[in-house]
């Protein structure tokens, strides 16, 4: 195991299992313990989402929904799988982000604070002003990728501006109990039951680890932010680009838990963690805006209210405007009449000049109403019932006298039927008038000089 040196000896045995950059914090006191490299800005990788997860707790409030978006969904891995559609409570998203490291998760949180990921920059330069990061550092992509799905080339960070956001995390209860957390179960957005595992194996090898994060691309190579609690103490590292980094982590701890309290006055220390959020922030300035400014001079005794001249001018103004839709109104009411008459008179002069009369409908007087005390017309008598038959006589049978005398044939009566008399002849009814009302008139093509006659004829 490497054992840090602050000597250029030591610099030069142990130059081959040195990271690029690295620092030892006393986080209870905030002095630099030991440092190597620590203001220059390199790739931090995956430690940004340390960063992000800031922002995002200082941000949203605890029962916040995370949806997921399309972009977040075509995330590479590190990922936990979230699907377009989806809604996540900030908690799961805060869990998979610091424990599994998701880049999905990152670029879910980023679009939820800040509508886009490219929007998002603006929130962790204002969280890195809030912190006091004081070596220029670069940041663009919430998850700390450097590749070709990384937002502008990905991130650059100093040791001792990792530190300080660490030192920043583990003051907050929520983000420093997930860090702490070797395994955590929940069912997440998408249904299933998740069972995540730490990736920070210091938490399984090395006592009182408490955090932080990890991360790793080809070009930042192997980073890790490692914090222990031994004895009351909490000390915090950061080592960049190391070949070794829990062997090189894991050395530094043990250098601060053997560095006494009383020797740190004269070290250099990290700035004081910011006690206001954004979000508090945000919300005192939103109440100072809001909260009445009242000039005493300008206050009325008694219970006289005065009109004051922006109230003035939004009544004259909606006086106007009533006045103005009024207008446009009859305007529009004017129009639709006057076209109403042109399409008329063009219907007149297209008929005229094609030689279409319309047939104007036989006009039929009402029938009159029967005068009082008039007898009504003697209806027609039936014709008289014909004649009965006259009964035939029932042949009485005589004894036959003893020589039968000869009867000669005689022709019998023939009866014929009277006939009926031809009834007279039925009067046709008389045709009953009718009235044409003036509207169906116009719209039959009745001219402007027929209105003079007269609409009842027979």
């Amino acid at each position: 195991m490497v054992v840090p040196a602050t000597g250029a000896s030591a610099a030069v045995r142990h130059q081959a299992a040195a990271p690029k950059a690295w620092i030892l914090v006393d986080a209870d006191t905030g002095a630099v313990i030991n440092a190597g490299n620590e203001r220059e800005p390199l790739p931090p990788a995956s430690t940004t989402k340390i960063l992000t997860a800031l922002v995002a707790v200082h941000m949203l409030p605890k029962d916040a929904d995370i949806p997921v978006s399309p972009r977040a969904e075509g995330m590479p891995a590190t990922k936990i799988n979230m699907k377009a559609g989806q809604t996540w409570t900030l908690d799961d998203t805060l869990h998979a982000l610091l424990m599994s490291s998701a880049n999905d998760a990152a670029v879910a949180l980023a679009e939820r604070v800040s509508g886009s990921v490219e929007a998002f920059q603006n929130d962790l330069y204002d969280e890195a002003a809030r912190l006091n990061l004081a070596d220029n550092p670069v940041l663009l992509d919430p998850a700390g990728l450097d590749d070709s799905f990384s937002v502008g080339g990905g991130n650059r960070i100093s040791a001792r501006d990792l530190a300080i956001a660490a030192h920043a995390l583990l003051a907050d209860p929520e983000l420093g109990g997930i860090v702490a957390e070797n395994i955590a179960r929940f069912t997440g957005g998408d249904g299933i039951a998740h069972r995540l595992v730490n990736h920070n194996n210091m938490l399984r090898h090395y006592d009182g680890a408490i955090g932080v994060k990890t991360g790793y691309t080809e070009k930042a190579g192997h980073t890790l932010v490692a914090a222990a609690r031994r004895d009351g103490r909490t000390m915090l590292s950061v080592v960049m680009g190391a070949p070794d980094m829990y062997g090189y982590s894991a050395a530094l701890l043990d250098q601060g838990f053997a560095t006494a309290v009383r020797s740190e006055g004269a070290m250099s220390h990290l700035p004081p963690i910011p006690t206001d959020t954004p979000k508090a922030a945000a919300k005192a300035a939103k109440a100072a805006k809001s909260k009445p400014q009242t000039n005493p001079a300008a206050v009325v005794p008694g219970a006289a209210a005065l009109t004051t001249p922006a109230e003035a001018t939004s009544s004259h103004s909606g006086r106007w405007g009533n006045l103005l839709i009024n207008i446009v109104g009859a305007i529009a009411l004017v129009l639709a009449l006057l076209r109403a008459r042109v399409r008329l008179v063009r219907r007149k002069r297209r008929h005229a000049r094609l030689g279409h009369t319309p047939k104007r409908p036989v006009l039929r007087a009402p029938k009159p109403a029967p005068a009082p005390n008039t007898q009504p017309t003697p209806r027609p008598k039936p014709a008289p019932k014909p004649a009965p038959k006259p009964k035939r006589e029932p042949r009485v049978r005589e004894p036959a006298p003893a020589a039968r005398p000869t009867f000669k044939s005689q022709p019998r009566p023939t009866f014929k039927p009277a006939s009926k008399p031809t009834p007279p002849p039925r009067r046709a009814p008389e045709p009953e008038p009718v009235v044409i009302a003036p509207i169906a008139g116009l719209w039959e093509g009745r001219t402007l000089e027929e209105w003079d006659r007269p609409l009842v004829s027979r």
